[in-house]
């Protein structure tokens, strides 16, 4: 492979992985009782998800075309971040 286009994807990769990180710190700050889970769901991305007896549960997954889907079930007050 050309030395450029090998440096084109690494600077591809980095770049995404910066955004699925910051994707995923934005979740967890705004509910913090997600965390990252294994297994992955089918999106091939990160999941995040959490599930507490009496504080309901919830998941998030991060594709791999930068979209998220978020399933959140009885999610009490506290379970979110404060204003």
């Amino acid at each position: 492979m050309q030395p450029h286009v090998t440096r084109a994807l690494q600077d591809w990769y980095g770049a995404w992985t910066v955004h699925e990180r910051a994707a995923q710190a934005a979740f967890t700050v705004a509910f913090p009782a997600l965390s990252l889970s294994d297994p992955r769901c089918q999106c091939f991305g990160p999941t995040l998800r959490w599930e507490k007896p009496g504080e309901g549960l919830g998941k998030v997954c991060l594709d791999d075309h930068v979209r998220a889907t978020a399933e959140f079930d009885n999610v009490l007050k506290e379970a979110s971040a404060k204003p």
